[in-house]
Parts: C-alpha cells; structure tokens; sequence
C-alpha cells in the first residue's frame, strides 16, 4: 500500500470548494514539536463517566451514545461503565474506538484502557462560568480525584497526568456546551460519547492539529491568492469534520507510515 504525499496544494477542477488532504503547509494545522513516541506500542486511557447533583434543566442528566456509529445514530443513555467499555473496546463487531485504532494504524498503536463511574461531582451545573473552558478545568480535578479514589492508577499534578494511563477521557452529561470536546493537554473532555467526537480529542491528546481545508467559493482550482484556509474543514479527516482515517500526513507524524510508503510529488 502506497500514501502520496503533495509538497504544494493539489488543484482539481470539478469541484467549487477544494479540500487538500496530506499536502505539506497551512492547509493541515498541527503541532510542529509533537512527538510520535506514544504514538505506537500501547496507549491507554481512562475514560471518566461523570454527572452532576443539580442536573436539572438537562432531560437526559447521564453522558449519551450514538450506538458506537460514526456517522451518527440514534441517541441514548449510556447506562453504566460496562455498556461504556463495549462502545469504546471489546465490542466484537470490531466497530469500537479500538478497532479504529486498529486500523488507521495498520496494528501499530494497541489501543488499550479502562472506563471509570459513573461519579456524581460535587459541583454545581447551575450557576456555572459562562465561559466552559472555566468550568470544564474545575470538572478536571474532581474526576480524576474521584476516579484516584475509586483505585484507579490514575492522578493529577498541576496540569501533568501521573499513573499508568497515557490520557484520559472525562465523559460529560450534554450542559448546554459550546463545544463538543475540549482537550488540554492529555485531558480531554467530551459531551456525549459519539465515537467521531472522542477520536478526534483523542488525536489532540496524541498532538494532532486540525485538519484543514481550502475553501475557493467559485474558484475551480486552488489559487492561495483567491483562497482561504478554513479549520475542521477536511471533509474525510476526524481532524476535521469526517469520519474515516487519519490523513497520510498525520499518519506519517505518528510512526504509522514509514518514508518507504510514501512518494512526494513536486
């Protein structure tokens, strides 16, 4: 199997609104400084179940899942860490987040980790701070402590995440977010449990960047002096707004292409 990679952007002429997908410059965000390290071998995370005491303007107070569909699904409750863990691993249909590791990593990355709660925290939805990056770093800490105590190899050093997980997954009831995920460092969180949703924070956690697109309104090729880079706008990417794998450029990042199954075309 063979990945080409573009050292400049790729016109095409059929379409009004040209995606690049794997080219070399702006039109993949990423972390130039990020490592492939724990990007193959094992990688283990700890998915967090939370909820809240005061949930009540919410209709459905626990995290839901699209039936581990990544094009979307019907909507319901996840019931307990069990039915959790057969969305995200074991599964035997294979269609779990495991099993997309799996295979966007031709078996170099085993994906691997537990599902802790359901915890109640002992914080209040409402009030909250209006900005939910606020309100999500207070969710942080409790989770993690909640999850510590539940003995679970899990802890919190200032912004660090210390035990035997490489990251970790805070799990979140819908409460009115702007975001569908938010991912700091290690530490993502997610409203709902959509598979698209947590591989895509989970690419922020392995130093993945957005993957973006070209938008050329009415242009039918890629001209840099007419278009616009615009963020999430890969349509296959889950770096952007798709469904399928990882672009070849982030593959090749995160040790699962080698340079022998890549060709640059200059």
């Amino acid at each position: 199997l063979l990945f080409i990679q573009l050292s400049r952007p790729l016109s095409i002429h059929s379409q009004p609104t040209q995606f690049a997908c794997g080219v070399s410059g702006s039109s993949i965000s990423e972390n130039p400084t990020a490592s492939a390290a724990l990007s193959t071998g094992e990688y283990r995370v700890l998915f967090i179940l939370c909820n809240f005491p005061n949930d009540v303007q919410d209709p459905n107070p626990l995290p839901m899942h699209n039936n581990g569909s990544l094009l979307g699904g019907p909507w319901t409750e996840i019931a307990n860490a069990a039915q959790a863990r057969d969305l995200l691993f074991d599964n035997p249909s294979g269609n779990t987040v495991r099993g997309w590791f799996a295979e966007n990593s031709y078996g170099k990355m085993q994906f691997n980790g537990d599902v802790a709660g359901y915890y109640t925290l002992n914080l209040d939805l409402y009030p909250r701070p209006s900005n939910d990056g606020v309100f999500w770093e207070s969710v942080k800490p409790l989770a993690i402590a909640a999850a510590a105590a539940d003995g679970f190899d899990i802890g919190l050093n200032g912004s660090t995440l210390t035990g035997s997980y490489d990251a970790t997954v805070l799990v979140l009831p819908w409460v009115s977010s702007q975001w569908a995920g938010f991912t700091l460092g290690p530490i993502a969180f997610v409203v709902n449990l959509s598979p698209s949703i947590v591989i895509h924070e989970l690419g922020h956690t392995l130093n993945l960047g957005h993957a973006s697109g070209w938008s050329c309104a009415n242009q039918s090729w890629i001209d840099e002096s007419v278009c616009s880079v615009e963020g999430y706008a890969h349509r296959l990417d889950p770096m952007g707004t798709g469904s399928g794998h990882y672009n070849a450029r982030f593959k090749q990042k995160l040790g699962w292409l080698g340079e022998e199954e890549l060709v640059t075309i200059s």
